[in-house]
């Protein structure tokens, strides 16, 4: 199957990230899951996806702990890894600037709303360079 690009949920909520899951894979999308940042943070380190989608609120290290690890990597693939933040709990819109991250998804999302995100802040699949923009 011809794959529209990799991407890695961090999301310890199972319902949340099945549904996510479903979405992309419906989508072309190849989708790994990890339940907590540490994980996150060695996956991405090991084979760097083409986009994160990251939950703030994860068990281990936060979503935020787990970006700004991400982004502080000595390998420039791995810290040139979009992230998307994606939150309930934080008002993602004004906390973005603060966020090391190049995106935002509140909670509750709607399919559009979740595609139209990854799509703006996928990079080019495999590419291990910086995002692309559709």
């Amino acid at each position: 199957m011809n794959y529209r690009g990799h991407v890695l949920v961090v999301e310890d909520d199972m319902i949340i990230a099945d549904l996510i899951d479903q979405i992309l894979s419906f989508e072309s999308f190849r989708v790994s899951h990890v339940v907590d940042g540490r994980s996150a943070v060695a996956f991405v380190v090991a084979q760097p996806p083409d986009l994160v989608l990251m939950d703030l609120m994860l068990p281990v290290i936060s979503g935020i702990e787990a970006s700004r690890q991400i982004k502080m990597h000595s390998s420039l693939i791995v810290a040139a890894t979009p992230i998307v933040a994606m939150s309930a709990g934080v008002n993602l819109r004004a906390a973005a600037g603060d966020l090391p991250v190049e995106g935002v998804l509140a909670k509750p999302f709607d399919i559009d709303e979740l595609l139209a995100t990854v799509k703006v802040h996928m990079r080019a699949p495999g590419s291990g360079h910086l995002p692309r923009r559709c």
